[in-house]
Protein backbone atom coordinates (compact mmCIF):
# COMPACT_ATOMS: atom_id res chain seq x y z
CA UNK A 1 0.00 0.00 0.00
CA UNK A 2 1.32 3.34 -0.96
CA UNK A 3 1.71 6.31 1.34
CA UNK A 4 -0.62 8.39 -0.86
CA UNK A 5 -3.51 5.99 -0.41
CA UNK A 6 -2.92 5.58 3.36
CA UNK A 7 -2.88 9.37 3.81
CA UNK A 8 -6.02 9.69 1.69
CA UNK A 9 -7.78 7.18 3.97
CA UNK A 10 -6.58 9.01 7.09
CA UNK A 11 -7.83 12.36 5.79
CA UNK A 12 -11.18 10.81 4.79
CA UNK A 13 -11.51 9.36 8.30
CA UNK A 14 -10.85 12.79 9.85
CA UNK A 15 -13.45 14.39 7.61
CA UNK A 16 -16.30 11.90 8.12
CA UNK A 17 -15.64 10.72 11.69
CA UNK A 18 -13.69 13.41 13.57
CA UNK A 19 -14.55 11.95 16.99
CA UNK A 20 -13.38 8.45 16.15
CA UNK A 21 -10.94 8.99 13.27
CA UNK A 22 -8.63 6.11 14.27
CA UNK A 23 -11.30 3.41 13.93
CA UNK A 24 -12.60 4.93 10.71
CA UNK A 25 -9.07 5.15 9.29
CA UNK A 26 -8.45 1.49 10.16
CA UNK A 27 -11.68 0.52 8.37
CA UNK A 28 -10.69 2.54 5.29
CA UNK A 29 -7.16 1.10 5.26
CA UNK A 30 -8.67 -2.40 5.45
CA UNK A 31 -10.62 -1.56 2.26
CA UNK A 32 -7.50 -0.44 0.36
CA UNK A 33 -6.56 -3.83 -1.14
CA UNK A 34 -9.96 -3.95 -2.86
CA UNK A 35 -9.88 -0.35 -4.16
CA UNK A 36 -8.18 0.68 -7.42
CA UNK A 37 -4.37 0.62 -7.13
CA UNK A 38 -3.84 3.77 -9.25
CA UNK A 39 -2.38 6.41 -6.90
CA UNK A 40 -3.42 9.24 -9.22
CA UNK A 41 -7.08 8.64 -8.30
CA UNK A 42 -6.49 9.54 -4.64
CA UNK A 43 -6.66 13.32 -4.95
CA UNK A 44 -8.22 16.21 -3.06
CA UNK A 45 -11.18 16.16 -5.46
CA UNK A 46 -11.94 12.48 -4.87
CA UNK A 47 -11.44 13.01 -1.14
CA UNK A 48 -14.00 15.82 -1.12
CA UNK A 49 -16.42 13.80 -3.21
CA UNK A 50 -16.08 10.70 -1.02
CA UNK A 51 -16.57 12.74 2.15
CA UNK A 52 -19.65 14.54 0.86
CA UNK A 53 -21.31 11.85 -1.27
CA UNK A 54 -24.91 10.85 -0.58
CA UNK A 55 -24.89 7.88 1.72
CA UNK A 56 -27.11 6.07 4.20
CA UNK A 57 -24.48 5.67 6.91
CA UNK A 58 -22.40 8.18 8.85
CA UNK A 59 -19.17 6.80 7.40
CA UNK A 60 -18.85 6.08 3.64
CA UNK A 61 -19.11 2.41 2.82
CA UNK A 62 -16.93 0.48 0.39
CA UNK A 63 -19.59 0.96 -2.29
CA UNK A 64 -19.56 4.75 -1.79
CA UNK A 65 -15.78 4.99 -2.02
CA UNK A 66 -15.43 2.64 -4.98
CA UNK A 67 -18.19 4.53 -6.84
CA UNK A 68 -16.34 7.85 -6.35
CA UNK A 69 -13.01 6.38 -7.45
CA UNK A 70 -14.67 4.60 -10.39
CA UNK A 71 -16.16 7.86 -11.64
CA UNK A 72 -12.74 9.52 -11.31
CA UNK A 73 -11.08 6.71 -13.28
CA UNK A 74 -13.76 6.86 -15.98
CA UNK A 75 -13.43 10.64 -16.28
CA UNK A 76 -9.74 10.25 -17.13
CA UNK A 77 -10.48 8.08 -20.17
CA UNK A 78 -10.78 9.63 -23.63
CA UNK A 79 -14.37 10.49 -24.58
CA UNK A 80 -14.73 7.79 -27.25
CA UNK A 81 -13.53 5.06 -24.87
CA UNK A 82 -15.67 6.48 -22.02
CA UNK A 83 -18.79 6.22 -24.18
CA UNK A 84 -17.91 2.66 -25.20
CA UNK A 85 -17.00 3.49 -28.77
CA UNK A 86 -13.54 3.42 -30.26
CA UNK A 87 -13.05 4.98 -33.67
CA UNK A 88 -12.45 2.36 -36.36
CA UNK A 89 -9.08 2.38 -38.02
CA UNK A 90 -9.69 2.89 -41.72
CA UNK A 91 -6.98 1.96 -44.19
CA UNK A 92 -5.39 4.96 -45.79
CA UNK A 93 -6.45 5.43 -49.39
CA UNK A 94 -4.12 6.66 -52.08
CA UNK A 95 -4.79 10.24 -53.13
CA UNK A 96 -7.43 10.43 -55.83
CA UNK A 97 -6.29 11.83 -59.16
CA UNK A 98 -8.62 14.19 -61.00
CA UNK A 99 -10.59 12.88 -64.01
CA UNK A 100 -9.18 13.56 -67.40
CA UNK A 101 -11.30 15.20 -70.08
CA UNK A 102 -11.67 11.86 -71.90
CA UNK A 103 -12.84 10.04 -68.74
CA UNK A 104 -15.34 12.83 -67.97
CA UNK A 105 -16.73 12.63 -71.53
CA UNK A 106 -17.06 8.83 -71.28
CA UNK A 107 -18.93 9.17 -67.97
CA UNK A 108 -21.35 11.76 -69.43
CA UNK A 109 -22.00 9.50 -72.43
CA UNK A 110 -22.62 6.47 -70.17
CA UNK A 111 -25.14 8.39 -68.04
CA UNK A 112 -26.92 9.69 -71.16
CA UNK A 113 -27.15 6.13 -72.53
CA UNK A 114 -28.63 4.85 -69.25
CA UNK A 115 -31.22 7.67 -69.21
CA UNK A 116 -32.21 6.90 -72.81
CA UNK A 117 -32.56 3.20 -72.00
CA UNK A 118 -34.80 3.95 -69.00
CA UNK A 119 -36.97 6.33 -71.02
CA UNK A 120 -37.37 3.64 -73.71
CA UNK A 121 -38.57 1.17 -71.07
CA UNK A 122 -41.09 3.71 -69.77
CA UNK A 123 -39.26 4.39 -66.51
CA UNK A 124 -39.17 8.13 -67.09
CA UNK A 125 -42.46 8.83 -65.30
CA UNK A 126 -42.38 11.39 -62.53
CA UNK A 127 -43.66 10.59 -59.08
CA UNK A 128 -46.54 13.07 -59.50
CA UNK A 129 -47.84 11.07 -62.47
CA UNK A 130 -48.14 7.83 -60.50
CA UNK A 131 -49.50 9.24 -57.21
CA UNK A 132 -52.23 6.88 -55.95
CA UNK A 133 -55.68 8.13 -55.10
CA UNK A 134 -56.14 8.61 -51.34
CA UNK A 135 -58.16 5.90 -49.67
CA UNK A 136 -60.27 6.88 -46.68
CA UNK A 137 -61.69 4.64 -44.01
CA UNK A 138 -65.45 4.46 -43.82
CA UNK A 139 -67.27 5.28 -40.58
CA UNK A 140 -67.91 1.55 -40.13
CA UNK A 141 -64.19 0.74 -40.44
CA UNK A 142 -63.36 3.51 -37.96
CA UNK A 143 -66.01 2.21 -35.53
CA UNK A 144 -64.68 -1.36 -35.77
CA UNK A 145 -61.13 -0.11 -35.14
CA UNK A 146 -62.32 2.00 -32.18
CA UNK A 147 -64.20 -0.98 -30.71
CA UNK A 148 -61.11 -3.20 -31.09
CA UNK A 149 -58.73 -0.82 -29.34
CA UNK A 150 -61.22 0.53 -26.81
CA UNK A 151 -61.12 4.11 -28.07
CA UNK A 152 -63.88 6.66 -27.65
CA UNK A 153 -66.35 6.52 -30.54
CA UNK A 154 -67.78 9.46 -32.38
CA UNK A 155 -71.58 9.44 -32.76
CA UNK A 156 -71.48 8.80 -36.52
CA UNK A 157 -69.19 5.81 -35.97
CA UNK A 158 -71.46 4.42 -33.27
CA UNK A 159 -74.48 4.85 -35.58
CA UNK A 160 -72.67 3.00 -38.42
CA UNK A 161 -71.67 0.24 -35.99
CA UNK A 162 -75.24 -0.12 -34.68
CA UNK A 163 -76.59 -0.40 -38.24
CA UNK A 164 -73.90 -2.97 -39.05
CA UNK A 165 -74.70 -5.02 -35.93
CA UNK A 166 -78.44 -4.93 -36.68
CA UNK A 167 -77.83 -6.13 -40.24
CA UNK A 168 -75.44 -8.93 -39.14
CA UNK A 169 -77.51 -10.35 -36.26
Amino acid sequence: MSRVRREWCAMLAKLVAPMDAERAAKAFVDMLPMLPPDDTLYTRATLDEAATCDRKTAVPTFADISRVLGHAAKARLPADVRMGYANPQWPSLPPERPMTAEEREQAVEAVAALKAELRAKGCGAKIEDVKPEPSYLTPLQMALAARQCGAIMRPDWARALAEHDRGVS
